[in-house]
């Protein structure tokens, strides 16, 4: 179809469709796979395509609309017809060396624009003490409270607080009980509520940690390593006596205890010493 584009895209195609996927007027691409813990995940645009930004989904989608690379064609929302009807319209500030929208009616006095500066440094001084740097490339639980939307609105639950480069800001998802959640972490140490979330924490935990790898989980490599492992205990040295009692108790966690190594130790020392006997009748 002519008003379809296809992937590979240009960089400045992919920088326009992750514009028109937080600025664009309507509601932007989400994945097409279920995720309980983060409904309505919004896609990311890559030179290969769209990607899903949730931990181990494999979602992808090689085509737009051919509308979105144009920020010219967007719809425009009906909240922004109305400011600009009125003239409340946004206004881009700078604020040593980064710009600032602020949305307001007429021009902004250099006073006015002093006060936002202070305000700022203060904010992010203050954000910078009780926020210590984070891993971009990580996620992070932290808890969360619900909207009005959600069966538990005036609960305390768990979300997922991750890097979304697409709008270089740091933000929390769902919660992880599946419910809506008001943007924004609570202050660290704030008790969860939520029994649901609680159950999903392990799992979370582990799947956020550093190292994790999505085999880990797998239970067919689970399956193979165990079968690796018992062929090579098998291997293993049998005639050293350090090692038997510690033989012993792994061939039975895996399973593979022999009969010769359920002997007690007066058994297998009366074997020793018989075997001494002999090796002496031979000299």
């Amino acid at each position: 179809m002519s008003n379809l584009i296809r992937a590979p895209w240009t960089a400045e195609q992919v920088d326009a469709l992750n514009r028109f996927q937080k600025e664009g007027g309507m509601h932007p691409f989400t994945c097409g796979h279920e995720h309980p813990a983060h409904p309505n995940a919004i896609l990311n645009a890559t030179p290969t395509g769209w990607r899903c930004f949730v931990l181990d989904c494999e979602y992808e989608q090689d085509w737009a609309h051919a509308f979105m690379v144009d920020p010219a064609a967007w719809p425009r929302p009906f909240t922004d017809l109305r400011r600009q009807a009125s003239g409340d319209t946004c206004k881009d500030v700078d604020v040593d060396g980064e710009t600032i929208r602020v949305r307001g009616s007429g021009e902004i006095t250099i006073e006015a624009q002093e006060a936002l500066g202070a305000l700022v440094r203060v904010a992010k001084a203050k954000f910078a003490e009780e926020s210590p740097e984070l891993d971009k490339t990580r996620g992070y639980l932290r808890p969360v409270r619900a909207t009005m939307l959600s069966d538990d609105p005036d609960g305390v639950h768990l979300a997922v607080y991750s890097w979304l480069e697409m709008f270089e800001a740091w933000a929390t998802g769902p919660g992880l009980c599946g419910e809506s959640m008001m943007q924004g972490p609570l202050p660290d140490g704030t008790a969860v509520t939520c029994q649901r979330c609680e159950e999903y924490r392990p799992k979370y935990e582990r799947m956020l940690a550093p190292g994790y790898r999505k085999d880990d989980d797998d239970p067919d490599v689970l399956r193979a390593k165990l079968d690796r492992i018992r062929d090579e205990v098998r291997l293993l040295c049998e005639c050293c006596g350090n090692n038997r009692d510690r033989m012993v108790r792994i061939r039975r966690e895996l399973g593979i205890a022999e009969e010769e190594w359920d002997k007690t130790e007066a058994e297998r020392a009366s074997e020793d010493e018989a075997g001494l006997e002999e090796g002496e009748g031979r000299l």
